[in-house]
């Protein structure tokens, strides 16, 4: 089955550094995914992680604690399941 589905990337990100942007994205979706979420869940969750990431200068210094990045979707997504535009 063929699904596409758009996620828009986290609003008012202050983009200081992209290093580590991908593998935080990339981490956080598989740490969703591992969890049991579904794709669309994992990929908001990732989006987040990668958010965290590019706010920081450094592979490193953006990745945040896992209520951190569970903060930022609660804000950004509410009960709505994606990220509010």
């Amino acid at each position: 089955k063929d699904i596409r589905e758009h996620i828009p990337a986290v609003p008012e990100t202050r983009c200081v550094d992209t290093t580590g942007a991908g593998d935080s994205f990339a981490g956080g979706f598989l740490c969703a995914l591992s969890e049991g979420k579904d794709f669309r869940e994992c990929a908001v969750f990732a989006g987040a992680c990668g958010s965290a990431a590019v706010e920081s200068v450094g592979a490193t210094a953006g990745i945040v604690s896992r209520a951190q990045i569970e903060e930022r979707v609660h804000f950004y997504c509410g009960n709505k399941g994606s990220f509010v535009l």
